[in-house]
């Protein structure tokens, strides 16, 4: 039970109202303290810091060590007169960049061919069956040509419908080549 007296009129504090204002000082104080410290080490290491630099530059600009290295460094450097230039050859003449052209040609299929040689033995059987198709692939790619450059000259719409109909009548082609083929194919002896 607390009990406030009054005095003149006003009412008294009482001793918990007395000791949460002095918390209050005290935390006020405590932050004020955190912020003047950091403010004088700041200021002091700003400081330091200054002092340091200026005292380091006086010892570097005073030094006649120094003073002698950075003339000499400073000191340009001897310059050669640059080589005249080589008399201007007249331009190279169709053939002879034909020639280089060729050359150059030459060059790289040699390169390839010396790259394909060291792996033919391992692709000469791959290669076998495709000559061994060499009438079918010509024809198949002669037809491919044709139809490209048609659905390239018809139009998007032409296009799409000269794809399908090709790939309809390639699909047909081989089912009937495939039909054809074990029509023809001789019949095997039965051995008994």
């Amino acid at each position: 039970m607390t009990v406030n007296d009054m005095t003149n009129g006003r009412a008294r504090k009482t001793l918990s109202d007395q000791l949460d204002r002095l918390d209050r000082v005290i935390d006020g104080l405590s932050e004020a303290l955190k912020e003047s410290v950091a403010s004088a080490v700041r200021d002091a290491t700003a400081q330091a810091v200054q002092q340091a630099v200026q005292a380091t530059l006086t010892e570097i600009l005073t030094s006649p060590e120094l003073m002698a290295l950075i003339g000499a460094a400073r000191a340009p450097a001897p310059v050669a007169e640059p080589d005249p230039p080589p008399p201007a050859s007249p331009a190279p003449r169709l053939r002879d960049r034909i020639g280089s052209a060729l050359g150059w040609a030459g060059q790289k299929i040699r390169t390839a061919r010396e790259a394909c040689s060291r792996r033919m033995p391992a692709i000469r059987p791959r290669l076998l069956g495709l000559w061994n198709l060499r009438c079918q692939l010509l024809i198949a790619l002669g037809i491919g040509a044709a139809a490209g450059l048609v659905a390239y000259t018809a139009g998007p719409l032409a296009a799409g419908l000269l794809g399908a109909l090709a790939g309809f009548t390639t699909s047909l082609a081989a089912r009937a080549s495939l039909w054809l083929r074990r029509l023809t194919a001789a019949p095997v002896p039965m051995t008994s």
